[in-house]
């Protein structure tokens, strides 16, 4: 899987898992061959094992020069 994000932050995830735990649905990521939009739902997805749906998405020229490997993803402790 690859993205066009760099990190991802801890607490959204938290909240996330929180809401999926509670049995909240997430919203479909974007995805156009890497994920466009939903990098912190579809981390939390794969922790909690419900894995969101995907909707296309169109990778805007600023995304292309980002993408990475999702492995790559740092984990910040700030929130956002």
């Amino acid at each position: 899987m690859q993205t066009t994000q760099i990190s991802i932050s801890q607490p959204v995830v938290e909240r996330y898992v929180r809401r999926l735990e509670a049995g909240d649905v997430a919203p479909p990521i974007k995805f156009d061959e890497k994920i466009v939009d939903g990098h912190h739902r579809y981390m939390v997805g794969r922790v909690v094992g419900k894995e969101p749906a995907q909707t296309p998405g169109a990778l805007s020229p600023r995304q292309i020069t980002k993408i990475n490997p999702i492995q790559n993803l740092e984990i910040k402790h700030r929130d956002w």
